[in-house]
């Protein structure tokens, strides 16, 4: 042990860092809904950015949540916060995304339920 801190733990921390950051490049593109339309995810100062690029207003920060989900603080603080969750395909890539009001007294009208993002066809 050196400083306080296991060999072992300093290279799981490594991995750990490592796999976040291959995590943000993967969730990072443009998403289409086919009610909405287009939702970009960016990766912005090391982190990822969620934008719905018909609402300019509904620009949000993603942070990690746990497992496949990340919490979207949206700047423009009268939007409720939302949970967003990947769901993966059979061969590792993002199928879809779903969303859901953080809080369960969110107004209805925040209808994040009914998205259904999936990634965009590459051209």
């Amino acid at each position: 042990m050196v400083g306080g801190t296991s060999r072992f733990h300093s290279n799981s921390l490594t991995i750990a860092v490592l796999r976040w950051q291959d995590e943000i490049q993967f969730n990072a593109g443009v998403y289409n809904d086919a009610w909405y339309g287009p939702i970009t995810i960016r990766v912005e100062s090391g982190s990822l950015v969620i934008s719905f690029d018909h609402t300019p207003s509904m620009t949000g920060d993603l942070q990690h949540w746990q497992y496949d989900t990340f919490k979207a603080h949206w700047r423009v603080r009268t939007i409720e916060d939302a949970f967003i969750t990947f769901s993966m395909n059979a061969d590792g890539s993002i199928g879809s995304a779903k969303m859901a009001a953080v809080s369960p007294l969110a107004d209805f009208s925040f209808d994040y339920q009914d998205l259904l993002p999936k990634p965009a066809q590459k051209k």
